[in-house]
């Protein structure tokens, strides 16, 4: 017996595919039995679909200071800890402070991410120091299951409740 490698391009459209592989031997003496083979059928996907944000965030406006806020994304990310994403958070009158992921409590489940600032973080050590201040939300690096990346940094500007 032997083997033999081959390439082959897969498909360029996204789905779910079966794939089986087909032999033939060029042997004059080997029995009929042995001359051909097909395989089993082998089910895989192709995913080469980046995730995008969909919709806005929720709540969009009037964000309450400790409330989370949650982005959604057309398809399930990866949600593996320790994050591969960076989430960062400018709060207006506070721009030489930038919330990174060390700074926002995080949770990333299925096509979601939600994501809090920490009290303790805040200069004033209080969240109603948010209170009718504007902020810019920065998501970056975001994955889907099959490595995908976004094709770019999402950024989206609101409010913070007055």
């Amino acid at each position: 017996f032997g083997f033999i490698t081959a390439d082959w391009k897969y498909p360029v459209i996204d789905g779910i595919y079966e794939i089986r592989l087909k032999s033939t031997c060029q042997c004059d003496r080997c029995p009929l039995n042995l001359k051909e083979y097909t395989s089993d059928g082998i089910i895989g996907s192709i995913d080469l679909t980046p995730p995008r944000v969909f919709g806005e965030p929720s709540p969009f406006r009037n964000l309450s200071p400790g409330e989370a806020l949650t982005i959604s994304f057309t398809e399930d990310i990866d949600c593996e800890q320790p994050y591969k994403f960076d989430v960062g958070i400018e709060v207006s009158e506070m721009s030489s402070i930038l919330f990174g992921n060390n700074d926002i409590d995080i949770f990333c489940v299925k096509n979601s991410i939600a994501i809090k600032l920490k009290e303790d973080r805040l200069p004033a050590k209080s969240l109603n120091y948010l209170l009718g201040r504007t902020y810019v939300l920065t998501i970056d690096g975001v994955k889907d299951k099959s490595g995908n990346s976004m094709e770019e940094m999402y950024i989206i500007q609101s409010n913070f409740e007055c």
